[in-house]
């Protein structure tokens, strides 16, 4: 969660594995399937700090060994549940699907150009001086790095959860670990940090989509900002709610 592991990232591998029905595979057994390909170290663990998703695909198998459960429902029983993140799944349900907005990912962005191939994107026509496509739903077999389908709204209280002890993290060390300040430790799970601006964020993106969740500890305030369009301005968008909220200068 610190990403100083060493390992492998999986990307662009991952956007070849897309699924369109709703049957997610067992993560032990789909890691177990995609680990030969990514047995050599990018570093030895503690040296370097570097993003990795198959660090998460490893850390959902740990879940699902310690648990008995499968990683999905490990993560709405102990997670999402008692989050209050009534609008999250791994999979679209009825009260989703009336709320979904298409990804949009504009011609000629790189993302586009790796992703197209498996998301079957449809032309949607000229907006804006420039055409766009619409790429059909599709869910991630790779659900630990990705593939949580949620509001802004849910997403702000998967970031608000790590701010103080209460249901989803009950032990004051943990909340620590979540939010650590000192320059020289990492976060668990927050990517980037400004130490600056006492901030801490994770941006992630896909087919049509881009996100970013930030959190200012010292203040108690998490921000969400979720668009579907890869090319949207989300950080810029979170800087101006921030200083709107007091969160910076």
């Amino acid at each position: 969660m610190r990403h100083t592991s060493g390992l492998q990232d999986t990307v662009p591998a991952v956007f070849g594995w897309l699924q369109y029905d709703e049957n997610l595979p067992n993560q032990t057994e789909f890691l177990r399937q995609k680990m030969p390909a990514y047995r050599d170290f990018r570093f030895q663990p503690g040296d370097y700090r570097s993003y990795s998703n198959l660090g998460y695909m490893l850390l959902g198998a740990i879940i699902e060994a310690k648990t008995g459960q499968a990683y999905e429902d490990a993560v709405f029983e102990r997670v999402l549940e008692p989050a209050g993140m009534a609008s999250s799944s791994f999979v679209f349900s009825a009260p989703q699907s009336e709320n979904e907005a298409p990804g949009s990912p504009p011609i000629g962005a790189c993302l586009h150009a790796v992703a197209s191939p498996f998301c079957r994107c449809q032309r949607s026509g000229q907006g804006a001086g420039r055409s766009d496509l619409v790429a059909n739903r599709v869910n991630v077999k790779a659900t630990p790095p990705t593939g949580l389908i949620a509001s802004a709204h849910d997403a702000a209280r998967l970031g608000a959860v790590t701010l103080a002890k209460g249901p989803v993290l009950q032990v004051d060390d943990t909340v620590r670990l979540m939010v650590a300040q000192d320059p020289e430790d990492f976060p668990l799970g927050w990517f980037e940090r400004d130490v600056a601006a006492q901030r801490l964020q994770h941006r992630g993106g896909g087919p049509g989509f881009v996100a970013v969740v930030r959190v200012y500890p010292a203040q108690g305030l998490s921000i969400a900002v979720l668009a579907s369009g890869t090319d949207a301005p989300v950080t810029d968008i979170a800087d101006v709610v921030a200083q709107s909220l007091g969160g910076e200068e």
